[in-house]
């Protein structure tokens, strides 16, 4: 394997995280929207989202067998996943400690 295509699927996988994360930042930005949140939980539910998403890609990029020469539906899917359900429970938590 040649430098340039280490390089490049560095690169190709460094974009599906950023895409990974910013799918967890919009989701916490939407959660924290819709409760209408202090500004405590507008932080913990954009971090949540976030960690959640890279969580959800990660997976599925372990599991996954396909290359990441673009972005993959199922990693996305997965990250929304992961970030959803991370979201959730941020939320309950908060709510729990208020």
């Amino acid at each position: 394997m040649e430098r340039s295509d280490l390089s490049d699927g560095v690169a190709r996988l460094m974009i599906n995280v950023v895409v990974w994360l910013l799918c967890g930042v919009v989701v916490g930005l939407v959660a924290s929207w819709r409760g209408a949140s202090n500004g405590a939980v507008f932080l913990l539910l954009v971090a949540a989202g976030a960690l959640g998403a890279l969580a959800g890609g990660v997976v599925t990029f372990i599991f996954d067998t396909t290359p990441l020469n673009a972005l993959s539906l199922v990693s996305l899917a997965s990250a929304l996943a992961g970030a959803v359900v991370l979201v959730i429970v941020a939320r309950r938590l908060s709510r729990t400690a208020a």
